[in-house]
């Protein structure tokens, strides 16, 4: 009967799932462990950049910690080796972020990146997309890693990661973005990966604090445009002329610099203007019937008794170019009066308006 009682005792350890790295849970049994639990502290000590930012600015910093709750004989959490099983990883996603490298992560927007600093520098590095982060970009130290690897710390070590701002372009419009850490994509949670034999995965919520945050950017380029002209007389135009000789070219020329004055004013922004947003006006007599775009090679604008104003512009004229943009500007006749207008004489003046 003993003997049928020992081996009764043998199979149900037999059977007890592998042990794996982690917290002792409540109630322990020799092979038994619970989860840790977590906390994200995200702190920015400026919200709002500008482009005079320099690249590289530190904004803010992001603190994660982990803990094991409960005490069990010589301390909080172990580790099994001996049964052939991993330590066990611990996965934080970061969904809104892109991988560059091991120690660089870039927000969607553009306008920040994180890196890590400190023991984290060491022991909880950046990963690409993993199946164990929901396919995100994630942080993913072994959890001996996260506690310190000291089985007395309650509290491991803080993995901190420093906010920073990356370069922006001039070609940028100012614009809020709210920056979050972990997202709905992922319930809010973080994976810990328990290891073992038989590896299981357990989803935590951690308590953050600014887990969402907008920043501000201000696109602080200013530019001025001048032009060769204004009041432009184009003189007698008649329908015996050559039509094909332009009348007048207007040169305007553009600078910008930095701050809220232009700065010291420069030409060495090339695409400063949003792409489309550009425009010019040809203002005229108020029996003008269409206005120049900065949208086609040749376009026309209707003065009246038949009369317009062509604008050759080559390619489309991009007010984004800086120096000097040249625009010849031709008389054409339109309409079935071709060879009985009148002689027109007038004048234009250039408006030029952009953001």
């Amino acid at each position: 009967m003993r003997k049928i009682y020992f081996w009764v005792i043998l199979l149900s350890i037999l059977v007890m799932p592998s042990a794996y790295a982690g917290c002792f849970a409540p109630g322990n049994l020799a092979y038994f462990w619970g989860a840790p639990s977590s906390n994200i502290d995200i702190n920015y000590s400026r919200k709002n950049i500008t482009t005079d930012t320099p690249a590289g600015t530190k904004i803010g910093t992001v603190n994660i910690s982990f803990s094991c709750p409960y005490y069990v004989g010589s301390g909080y959490w172990n580790y099994d080796n001996a049964l052939g099983g991993r330590e066990g990883y611990i996965y934080i996603p970061l969904p809104e972020f892109n991988f560059v490298s091991n120690y660089k992560v870039e927000h969607k927007s553009g306008l920040i990146y994180l890196q890590p600093e400190g023991y984290a520098n060491s022991y909880a590095q950046f990963w690409g997309p993993s199946s164990h982060a929901w396919n995100f970009t994630n942080i993913a130290p072994s959890f001996p890693n996260a506690m310190g690897r000291n089985k007395s710390n309650k509290t491991g070590p803080i993995l901190t990661y420093g906010i920073y701002t990356n370069n922006i372009g001039g070609n940028v419009p100012s614009r809020s973005e709210v920056i979050s850490m972990l997202t709905a994509a992922t319930g809010n949670n973080i994976n810990y990966r328990a290891g073992g034999n038989s590896p299981t995965s357990k989803h935590l919520k951690p308590s953050v604090t600014n887990n969402s945050v907008t920043l501000y950017y201000t696109n602080t380029v200013s530019c001025s445009v001048t032009s060769n002209t204004n009041n432009l007389n184009l003189g007698v135009v008649n329908i015996h002329g050559d039509l094909n000789t332009p009348l007048a070219t207007i040169i305007l020329t553009m600078k910008c610099g930095l701050g809220p004055g232009g700065g010291n004013m420069t030409s060495n922004y090339p695409s400063f203007i949003i792409a489309g947003s550009a425009r010019m006006n040809a203002v005229t007599p108020t029996n003008a019937t269409s206005e120049w775009l900065a949208a086609s090679n040749s376009v026309g604008l209707r003065i009246g008794n038949g009369w317009g104003l062509r604008f050759r512009t080559g390619d489309a004229v991009n007010i984004n170019s800086l120096d000097k943009i040249s625009i010849p500007v031709y008389p054409y006749k339109y309409g079935s009066t071709q060879g009985n207008g009148a002689d027109w004489n007038g004048a234009v003046t250039f408006e030029i308006t952009y953001n």
